[in-house]
């Protein structure tokens, strides 16, 4: 069963009943749920490192594992703490950290959990919800072998002492037994996630970690007094990792408050059998299949984090019905990708029909990302079929762009118009990448021109020929350029690797990833699609004023008169909660890509409280407070994963994105890999010489380690390269 020598550490650390899963360089898991997939079942992980290869391996403590770990970090003055206590932690299991460090292991005392400054600065502890990197299986040195003893107990008494003197002042001590399973469960996790989170993430872990938990109050899954002192906790103990840790707290009561004002709806009833629900949606029906076959898995298991949330797919209107036809006729479906694919769809049917008060149109770019084999190309092809059975062929462009004077005739032979980009990763990289010609560029300066230009008129190229027989300027009014790709994970994210995340096109795309690539295969319907869904297509095109002189609106020489749609009550309030949020990250980021990425937050959450009206009811649309709570939750979700993934693979440099490419094509070889391999994967993006730079300036800053072996037969040694941390 042997996959790579760290794979066999692992195996023998599961067979002691440490429960451990895979972790990358910068010591955060890989896996779908964290800590939480933490496994001492041999079989179960090897499918883990199957599908999720880290370079290290996380250990879970506390309960699970049965032992707690004392962390000096010497970089904060632990060492004092350490020297002091010489006698406390010696005769017990120890070794050095790759940071200079030491773990102390002890045998679990019960209620320690993590910790962070209690015992003193630059000392932390890792016990019940939390984990650590086993440094030894990576190359660093054993301090004692020893088996781990009992924790001190005047040391255990201190933590214990400090967690009840955290307790705030009217909690009693069996508030915990108030919550509902489900909410204490949802609280334990979130506490895990902000106790975990990574450098760089603190806050939004923070805010979404707050915000989640005050829904559950307001819900009554959990007693508000016990979950604000348990998040509190959790701060408390990031606390002096945190640039400014005032505005931690504040960060946890202002998302709190906020999500109290937003009760979460908890579905407590049993889904009923497969047999007696066809009258229930099949989008319904397809995510209690999934549930039920994957009922033996943990239910309190959190999603992966780019996995868009399953609640946002209830919708109403012409867009529950486009998804449905979709999956009914999909071999395997895939119901985020038709959310995806049917927002686009009205983006472009409904452009120059209607807007915000704000002035804000219809356009949007989204791009679902599927892996190969996952049926991402179905909702492309139910979009032809609508549009072209609703005679609305012309609100379609091309299937390729050319150029960007070519994206500009388009545009002007028909102002608002979807283009269905399949390989969205690769065409990304063609327009964005550092080498991309100057007629590609031109096409993403046309899309982020068109995109902000919906509401006034983009002026036409000047030619020194503008006489009668010459080439006149052409400008567009009003222009509603919608973008619905298809791409797959490692096409998508190649191109954020080339790309400046300060581009601002990144910033503009929504990013839709379901919870798994290949949901069940079954036999499609194949019926058509409806006449309700035809002539619903029709009905958003018309517009509210009921199709009248509808070839003349439609002139790119002519400007738009668009229905204003008014807010419902409740409505503003949702928007200025995540405008104050957008604020936050502005500044909080300024100088910084991230920028880029918070700046369209409200305008996306508008743009799809819009959408959502619109399919709703198109000739009286009204944005209500739901459907504004629905777009600012996607918008900020969408922001989320861009972000993640943008940290993950984003450089600054070309340098810096030669070393993060060959530093990821080792961490998918499962941490190890030939030379050969390397160059291999990397199919001639890169010169030799470049990739020996990479090599170099990795193996220098410690991340990797380069073996020759000798190859018998062959006068060349077999270069391996491997992921040391």
């Amino acid at each position: 069963m042997s996959q790579t020598p760290l794979f066999d550490k692992a195996i023998m650390l599961a067979r002691r009943g440490i429960p451990v899963f895979p972790c990358n360089a910068d010591k955060q898991p890989t896996t779908a749920n964290g800590l939480h997939d933490a496994t001492t079942d041999p079989a179960t992980l090897w499918a883990l490192w199957q599908r999720y290869p880290g370079c290290l391996i996380g250990a879970r403590t506390g309960a699970p594992s049965g032992y707690d770990v004392i962390d000096i970090d010497p970089r904060h003055n632990g060492d004092l703490w350490e020297n002091e206590h010489d006698d406390d932690l010696r005769d017990t299991f120890a070794y050095l950290t790759k940071s200079g460090g030491t773990h102390y292991w002890f045998r679990h005392t019960d209620g320690v959990r993590n910790s962070s400054g209690v015992l003193a600065e630059g000392v932390d502890v890792r016990g019940d919800g939390g984990y650590v990197i086993v440094w030894p299986t990576s190359g660093c040195r054993m301090l004692c072998e020893n088996e781990a003893r009992e924790m001190p107990a005047h040391i255990a008494d201190q933590l214990l002492a400090a967690a009840i003197e955290k307790k705030r002042p009217g909690v009693a001590k069996d508030c915990e037994g108030e919550g509902s399973s489900y909410g204490m469960t949802a609280l334990d996790r979130e506490c895990d996630a902000i106790l975990d989170a990574a450098d760089g993430s603190k806050h939004a872990v923070l805010n979404r970690a707050a915000f989640a938990i005050g829904g559950l109050v307001t819900a009554g899954e959990l007693p508000e007094d016990y979950a604000r002192q348990r998040l509190s906790e959790a701060v408390d103990g990031i606390a002096n990792r945190c640039r400014d840790a005032n505005a931690a707290y504040k960060t946890l009561d202002r998302s709190f408050d906020e999500g109290m004002a937003q009760p979460r709806h908890v579905e407590k009833s049993v889904m009923a059998p497969l047999a007696d629900i066809a009258d229930i949606p099949l989008v319904a029906r397809l995510m209690a299949q999934r549930d039920a076959a994957a009922q033996t898995r943990a239910e309190t298991a959190s999603p992966p984090s780019y996995a868009f949330p399953d609640a946002l797919l209830h919708v109403d209107g012409f867009l529950a019905e486009f998804i449905e036809h979709t999956l009914a006729t999909s071999r395997r479906p895939q119901p985020v990708a038709a959310l995806a694919a049917g927002l686009a769809l009205i983006s472009a049917l409904a452009g120059r029909r209607y807007r915000t008060r704000t002035g804000l149109w219809s356009n949007v770019y989204v791009a679902s990302i599927i892996d190969s084999g996952g049926g991402k190309e179905h909702a492309r092809k139910i979009i032809k079929e609508i549009v072209s059975k609703a005679m609305l062929m012309r609100y379609l462009g091309g299937e390729e762009i050319a150029s960007g004077a070519a994206l500009q005739t388009s545009m002007s032979g028909h102002p608002s118009r979807l283009f269905l980009i399949d390989e969205a990763g690769d065409f990304l990289n063609s327009v964005l990448g550092k080498n991309a010609p100057a007629h590609k560029q031109q096409i993403a300066q046309r899309l982020k021109t068109f995109y902000t230009s919906s509401g006034s008129v983009v002026l036409g190229t000047e030619y020194a020929d503008q006489g009668k027989q010459g080439r006149p300027r052409v400008d567009i009014h009003n222009p509603c350029a919608a973008i619905y790709g298809t791409t797959t994970p490692r096409q998508f994210w190649d191109a954020v690797a080339g790309a400046s995340m300060e581009d601002g096109l990144m910033g503009r795309f929504m990013l839709f990833i379901p919870t798994d690539d290949y949901g069940e295969i079954r036999e499609p319907d194949l019926a058509t699609a409806p006449d309700s869904l035809i002539e619903g297509a029709k009905a958003i095109a018309a517009g509210v004023e009921g199709g009248k002189n509808l070839a003349s609106a439609m002139l790119a020489d002519v400007p738009a008169d668009p229905f204003t749609i008014p807010y419902a009550s409740g409505a503003m309030a949702f928007l200025q909660s995540i405008e104050r949020e957008q604020e936050r990250l502005l500044r909080e980021n300024a100088g910084t890509y991230v920028t880029s990425l918070a700046a369209r937050l409200v305008e996306n959450a508008i743009k799809l409280a819009l959408l959502r009206a619109v399919s709703a009811n198109p000739s009286s649309p009204v944005i209500t407070a739901d459907y504004m709570k629905w777009g600012a939750t996607i918008a900020r979700h969408c922001f989320e994963t861009m972000l993640e993934g943008a940290r993950r693979y984003a450089s600054e440099n070309d340098n810096q994105a030669r070393v993060m490419k060959v530093r990821e094509i080792v961490r998918r070889s499962g941490g190890e890999c030939s030379k050969q391999q390397l160059t291999r994967s990397l199919n001639g993006r890169m010169k030799a010489a470049e990739i020996n730079d990479a090599l170099d300036l990795l193996e220098a800053a410690g991340e990797v380690e380069v073996a020759r072996l000798a190859t018998p037969g062959s006068k060349r040694p077999t270069i391996i390269i491997r992921l040391i941390g």
